[in-house]
């Protein structure tokens, strides 16, 4: 089961940051992390989004362990930078 479990970020910031994103891969990542907070089951985002369960899990993992810093990373590691 997927769950949000990090407290310190509201839905309100993970919005505005959605709002603020432009890069589709990060729009993507806040907006399955609202669709969780809205009480969402992870399949039911994964098939809303047209995403792998794992995909969602993993983005659910990095938001509970560093909030929205969680969710940026530096580079995709399947193209050059």
């Amino acid at each position: 089961m997927v769950t949000i479990t990090h407290s310190a970020v509201t839905r309100e910031q993970v919005q505005a940051a959605f709002r603020r994103a432009h890069e589709v891969w990060l729009h993507e990542r806040y907006h399955s992390i609202l669709l969780l907070m809205g009480g969402q089951s992870g399949p039911e985002v994964a098939q809303r989004l047209y995403r792998n369960e794992e995909t969602i899990r993993h983005g659910a993992r990095a938001f509970n362990e560093a909030g929205l810093l969680g969710l940026k990373r530096a580079s995709s590691p399947r193209r050059p930078a």
